[in-house]
């Protein structure tokens, strides 16, 4: 009997444990990836030449990209109006979607890219690499075009991109 009662025990913690692992699985919350982030910069690197740097030019810096506890996420371009030479967001531009988190430091992206409130495209990806640093103060997000099956109609061809953000909340 007490061989029994010991299974049982067994078999109660056992099936409480594999919950308790779905559950923070399905747990957004702790996810490094949440919060707000500022881009800094974006590397390039081409097939036929050396890597090139963009510093950011004003307005770009000025996007911010919001990831959500619930799974989704927001980010507007900013573009410089050549009248009051300020950074403005042209019409109601945004771009909105979810994100879950994959396999090997990458996360799941279905994004949906709206003008005045209408969409205007859509498209997943799910091939771009996350890396986090300094206390998850830093992301590099390394996106590998072929991999991703995007195609560039010119004679230099564009291999990846690794853009740099840094947390900002």
């Amino acid at each position: 009997m007490k061989k029994l009662n010991l299974l049982f025990c067994i078999l109660i913690g056992l099936s409480f444990l594999s919950f308790s692992y779905y559950c923070n699985k399905l747990d957004f919350s702790n996810d490094p990836i949440i919060g707000t982030w500022k881009m800094e910069k974006v590397v390039y690197t081409f097939s036929d030449k050396e890597p090139f740097e963009n510093l950011l030019l004003k307005c770009s810096s000025s996007t911010q990209y919001k990831y959500n506890e619930d799974g989704t996420f927001y980010f507007q371009t900013f573009l410089l109006n050549d009248i009051t030479e300020e950074c403005t967001v042209p019409g109601n531009d945004y771009w909105i979607g979810t994100w879950e988190k994959g396999l090997n430091k990458t996360y799941k992206r279905s994004l949906a890219y709206n003008y005045n409130d209408q969409t205007q495209s859509k498209y997943n990806d799910s091939t771009d690499v996350f890396v986090f640093s300094n206390n998850n103060n830093y992301l590099q997000k390394i996106t590998n075009y072929e991999k991703a099956g995007i195609a560039f109609d010119s004679e230099s061809t564009n291999v990846s991109e690794i853009a740099f953000f840094i947390r900002i909340e």
